[in-house]
């Protein structure tokens, strides 16, 4: 999958979660994006939806806590909620998806962490949330970043992707769009 196909699939996943909880406004994803609490104060999360045949489970990697598991993606139906609990301005958000069907582990951020060391996460902000769609599969798989996908309160996007690199890749996405 080309980069402007995962360009517009991200500007699609934040369109439908956008329509789904009301909200207007979004941003273009962002692929290895880190998340950071905004503001003092609980951070909720809410299921979006999933398109994975294989089993997903989320966790909070860091920082470390005894939550457990918050999501499975076919447990959990679209709107579910839960509340990570109570954090600090600025604290690092890392999420890890472990996929059941295979035993692998994934993260978000920049692909460090991740067995095949390209992000599997990409993170997009829609109104005062931030969404995140992982995909599943080693070596990246179909790219569609959909597998699992999921919101948070009170939580926003860190990196700021290079205007150079983007905005030709925004004209090319919008390009398509209207085709």
């Amino acid at each position: 999958m080309s980069i402007t196909s995962t360009l517009k699939k991200s500007l699609a996943i934040a369109a439908v979660s956008a329509c789904a909880f009301g909200v207007q406004q979004s941003t273009a994803g962002i692929l290895g994006g880190q998340i950071f609490v905004h503001s003092d104060g609980n951070v909720k999360a809410t299921f979006v939806g999933r398109t994975a045949g294989y089993d997903n489970e989320l966790y909070l990697h860091t920082p470390a806590n005894g939550l457990g598991r918050i999501f499975h993606n076919h447990l959990n139906s679209p709107g579910d909620m839960f509340d990570l609990g109570y954090f600090t301005a600025g604290t690092e958000l890392v999420f890890r998806l472990y996929v059941v069907n295979t035993g692998l582990t994934f993260y978000s951020g920049d692909g460090s962490l991740n067995p095949d060391a390209i992000p599997h996460a990409i993170v997009s902000e829609v109104g005062t949330d931030t969404v995140v769609g992982f995909e599943d599969l080693f070596g990246g798989g179909d790219r569609d970043y959909d597998d699992t996908i999921f919101k948070f309160s009170n939580a926003r996007i860190h990196r700021v992707p290079d205007a150079s690199a983007t905005l030709p890749l925004l004209g090319a996405a919008m390009a398509g769009l209207a085709a």
